[in-house]
């Protein structure tokens, strides 16, 4: 019964979530029109398919040694700030290399970038790159309503973020990207304060000790148990976002504008099943001899 009511009340934000991101799809299809709505569609699932290449599964294996207690959140948070600072700093490298070596005018061709709009991708990356790591570690304290509600204000404010665009008439497609990218940005900065504020509230409650692991041997250890489930969920990104990519190739950016807008209504169907998976990735990492019966809120 815990599980159904937590799982509902997921359940619950997540509609409202995506009626928010319905409304901010509509509103960029509406403004930037076919082409327009092609090209920010391609651009989010680049930095989408970025974020989850890089991830390296630094979030989801860390939930089982957190649930045990077999790990301090202060150190697990410091590996995973380094890991997010140095996959940062790669992709700053890769999209400046690409901007260099790839032929003049492809980006501007293909995808209507400039650099302005390449780095305001590579931020989107990153930014949802930290929000996808710590939001397991919101589970991993069984703060499991806290990520929808965080993904539910993002929501919120990238909708806001696009409609002050739009009345003041500088809504294009690099206003759009920096709308997702900043409200991104923010979700994943209000996560790492919550989390920050869980780690100076145990130190004030006499936490127990840790022998802490050097950063970068913790780094090496949560990437070999979490690359295959962050494997797997890359081919099952690209088995749902391949068809961008063909639609794009073969038929143009307008047909890849009017084809995503359907695509997300489709979607909307995923809303039930994902809205258990927090509550089971939760309940399933406990170790022997741990109560299950911790606030879910």
């Amino acid at each position: 019964m815990n599980l159904l009511r937590t799982g509902g009340r997921i359940l619950a934000s997540r509609i409202g979530q995506a009626a928010l991101n319905g409304v901010c799809a509509w509103l960029v299809a509406r403004t930037l029109g076919p082409v327009g709505q092609g090209h920010y569609s391609l651009t989010v699932t680049i930095a989408i398919f970025a974020a989850a290449l890089l991830n390296g599964g630094m979030g989801l294996a860390a939930v089982p040694p957190l649930r045990r207690g077999e790990i301090g959140l202060g150190t697990m948070l410091r590996a995973q700030r380094g890991w997010i600072l140095a996959t940062a700093a790669l992709l700053a490298a890769v999209a400046a290399a690409a901007w260099m070596l790839l032929p003049d005018g492809m980006m501007a061709r293909h995808l209507d970038w400039d650099p302005a709009l390449l780095a305001l991708t590579a931020l989107a990356a990153a930014a949802l790159l930290a929000f996808d790591i710590l939001f397991y570690d919101l589970l991993a304290l069984g703060r499991l309503l806290a990520g929808p509600l965080v993904n539910l204000g993002r929501a919120a404010l990238h909708l806001a973020i696009l409609g002050g665009a739009a009345l003041t008439g500088i809504l294009g497609l690099r206003a759009a990207v920096l709308a997702y990218g900043a409200s991104q940005t923010c979700a994943a900065a209000v996560v790492a304060v919550i989390l920050a504020a869980e780690v100076r509230r145990r130190r004030r409650d006499g936490a127990p000790a840790y022998a802490p692991p050097r950063t970068r041997s913790l780094i090496a250890d949560t990437i070999a148990r979490g690359w295959l489930g962050q494997l797997s969920a890359v081919v099952s990104l690209l088995h749902l976002r391949l068809d961008l990519a063909i639609v794009a190739f073969f038929c143009g950016a307008a047909e890849v504008g009017v084809y995503s807008v359907a695509v997300m209504v489709g979607e909307l169907l995923w809303l039930l099943p994902s809205a258990l998976q927090p509550v089971l990735v939760y309940t399933s990492s406990e170790g022997e001899g741990t109560g299950a019966d911790d606030d879910p809120a």
